[in-house]
């Protein structure tokens, strides 16, 4: 047949029975592959769906963790900073300088700062 199509072999064919049985089926095969195809989609967005609450379920719980962790720590760290503040502050009941204090407030600055 070559590189040319021939228009009347096409027409013959289309014209008998065979030929529009053929293309109905053609036509049918596609029809289905497009509706497996869809199905399978769906089915994918569903199963992603369901992946990916679990996954926001699981990250929540463990930002939670690290919340319930940082307060505790945030608390264990504004009572040994009063607990120092407090030494300071017999230090000075007990005659130290302020220059024997001051390094040790400044300190105590920079740590607040990072509260």
């Amino acid at each position: 047949m070559g590189d040319t199509v021939n228009w009347e072999f096409l027409g013959q064919l289309f014209a008998t029975g065979t030929g529009l049985a053929a293309v109905a089926k053609g036509l049918a095969w596609l029809n289905t592959k497009r509706a497996q195809r869809l199905r399978a989609t769906g089915e994918a967005g569903v199963e992603y769906d369901k992946f990916m609450g679990a996954a926001m379920t699981r990250a929540n719980e463990v930002n939670s963790g690290i919340r319930d962790d940082l307060i505790v720590e945030r608390r264990i760290k504004s009572n040994l900073i009063d607990l120092v503040f407090d030494l300071v502050d017999a230090l000075r009941n007990h005659g130290a300088s302020a220059r024997e204090v001051d390094p040790y407030l400044d300190r105590l600055d920079e740590i607040r700062a990072d509260r």
